[in-house]
């Protein structure tokens, strides 16, 4: 309730509420200085950005109904660029065109990729861990220490690594406390530094002058660190580390896993892991690809805890985004397991790329809301690939990632509810009756949106065409909108949740919808039991409320003890074009 007053304020103007993005100040960016004073009963620590939601339990992604031919080992780290720059928010926002994300299913872990030479420790937003969260999707903070020519210091490096007297690690425990009071789920160690370049009074680089000794004990002693805090974690934090630091204190990125970065990883099979996970470098090819993996086989580790990472910054010429696809198949071979874990950088294009003279920009929503649907259908377009159709594979180069991995899904348990509120809204809406119109942005707000956006079968001439609406919605600030041209055979099947409910004795589906021009009794949600049983609940013009959404509950008695499997839609043939709204859905 405080939840929904607060966000009313901001839609109404009210400034008091009103929190600006702090890009690179406490509580989500603090200098080494202030990470290593921290405490919860400190004026550093944020009770409001404590999370109140817990991660989600998955539904094992072996049992996808769409798994076939699909990777079920594979996790996927998500690292939107510069998350503090369009992230770092705790109250809901009077603006619309804010930075929004919604393939969860297809994501294991998002990394609140952050960091200066002065602001070390980078902690994720409240609203952005409780979107993850509600999804099954961990969250990482980040430690960032520079590059050298850009502010890096070893001697930053130094400080960070101050022991007590017990030989403890000081920042290792911060961090724990940290990620334990705000309630997300681990670090990524990103050390950049070159511990071996020497500065000068001003702080500059003086070139042509090394301190291996120093940088090699540096080195050390940051393999010691990893080690540490790795062995303290609780099991259920994870502690990644970025390819980067060579054992002799210098930086060079190896993008692979290999002897050099090795034991930042795992030394031997008999030595304690220096970290959960490694983020490595860009620049790789399919044969550094088999290599890291074999090695971390080799060194008695999971290939899966190896996470290639993928730029696809368009003016950057490692991956990028949509040119460059063979880089995706080298991870997952056809007809075969997938070789490692990926990590995806900069999927944030479709918000703050603003386009070159090679690569127009693929929306310009960050500077004009209504060009919202080409930034969701950029986002769409890398999971779903080309042709947006997770349901059919894209022979015409780019794929998506949705062609390879398995989506994941949270949906197991009754209630589920749903209004496909996307976190963002031109209005607010509570029971389909307008509260406000004015612009809004809480990410804690979203609702679990569809696993799959957008899949289609038979839909081969695109009768059909799925997407977020935000002109009208039954609670929260957006629908479904789905656009129907007129046809006469076959009817096209719109999948939405992976599911795993079993029904009780009273259990009912509960739906929302705005048919407009088109027909009842030829849309229905349709629900797929295990063993290929179903169920329709059709959407009919009946028990509209004023403002024009109609109500259509189905009991589901006779199914009592059944497990859904899928919920979709299923729209039959007519003669009608037109589209029609879908604003909520219960099943209780």
């Amino acid at each position: 309730m405080l939840r929904l007053i607060l966000l009313l304020l901001v839609i109404l103007g009210s400034s008091q509420v009103l929190a600006q993005i702090k890009h690179s100040e406490p509580p989500f960016s603090l200098t080494l200085s202030q990470a290593l004073e921290w405490d919860k009963d400190s004026t550093l620590a944020e009770p409001r950005n404590v999370s109140q939601v817990p991660l989600a339990e998955r539904i094992d992604p072996a049992t996808n109904p769409l798994t076939k031919g699909l990777d079920v080992n594979a996790k996927v780290l998500l690292a939107p660029d510069g998350m503090n720059n369009f992230g770092n928010y705790i109250s809901p926002q009077s603006q619309f065109n804010l930075y929004n994300f919604t393939n969860w299913a297809y994501i294991d872990s998002l990394n609140w990729f952050a960091g200066t030479a002065d602001q070390t420790v980078n902690i994720p937003a409240r609203p952005w861990v409780e979107a993850a969260h509600k999804n099954g999707v961990k969250v990482l903070g980040t430690v960032f220490l520079g590059i050298a020519q850009w502010g890096g210091s070893a001697d930053t490096v130094e400080r960070m690594l101050i022991q007590d007297k017990e030989g403890r690690f000081v920042l290792a425990h911060r961090l724990l406390s940290m990620a334990k009071y705000y309630g997300f789920d681990g670090w990524l160690i990103n050390q950049e530094t070159d511990l071996q370049v020497v500065k000068d009074d001003k702080g500059q680089v003086v070139k042509g002058k090394v301190d291996k000794k120093r940088g090699r004990e540096l080195a050390k002693k940051m393999q010691s660190f990893m080690r540490y805090l790795t062995k303290i974690s609780p099991q259920e934090i994870e502690i990644h580390w970025y390819d980067s630091m060579l054992m002799d204190g210098r930086v060079r990125w190896q993008n692979t896993l290999n002897e050099k970065n090795l034991p930042m990883f795992q030394a031997s099979p008999d030595s304690p892991a220096t970290a959960d996970a490694m983020f490595v470098n860009y620049w790789w090819n399919e044969e550094m690809l088999i290599q890291g993996a074999a090695l971390a086989i080799k060194k008695g580790r999971s290939p899966y805890d190896i996470y290639f990472g993928a730029d696809l910054w368009p003016e950057r010429r490692a991956q990028r985004a949509f040119s460059r696809y063979k880089w995706l198949e080298y991870i997952f071979p056809a007809g075969r397991q997938a070789r490692s874990s990926l990590a995806l950088f900069a999927n944030n294009i479709n918000f703050n790329f603003a386009g070159t003279d090679q690569q127009a920009a693929y929306s310009q929503y960050k500077e004009n809301p209504e060009d919202v649907l080409r930034f969701y259908q950029t986002e769409q377009r890398l999971f779903a690939g080309n042709n947006l159709n997770i349901a059919v594979r894209d022979s015409n180069e780019w794929s998506g990632l949705g062609a390879h991995i398995a989506a994941r899904s949270v949906v197991k348990a009754l209630p589920f509810i749903s209004y496909f509120n996307t976190g963002h809204g031109r209005i607010q809406m509570s029971k389909g009756k307008k509260i406000a119109g004015k612009d809004w942005h809480d990410m804690a707000e979203q609702d679990i949106l569809p696993t799959w956006q957008f899949a289609q079968f038979n839909n081969g001439d695109k009768r059909v065409q799925v997407r977020y609406d935000f002109s009208d919605a039954y609670e929260g600030g957006s629908s479904l909108r789905v656009d129907v041209k007129a046809f006469t055979q076959n009817s096209v099947i719109v999948p939405l949740y992976k599911t795993a409910i079993r029904l009780p004795s009273n259990a009912t589906i509960h739906s929302f919808a705005k048919l407009n021009n088109l027909p009842e009794n030829k849309i229905s949600i349709l629900l797929e039991f295990e063993g290929g049983e179903t169920e329709q609940s059709f959407l009919r013009k009946q028990k509209a409320s004023e403002s024009g959404w109609h109500s259509n509950k189905l009991d589901l008695a006779k199914h009592a003890g059944k497990q859904v499997t899928r919920i979709s839609i299923e729209i039959e043939a007519s003669d009608n074009s037109g589209y029609f709204l879908l604003g909520g859905l219960h099943i209780e």
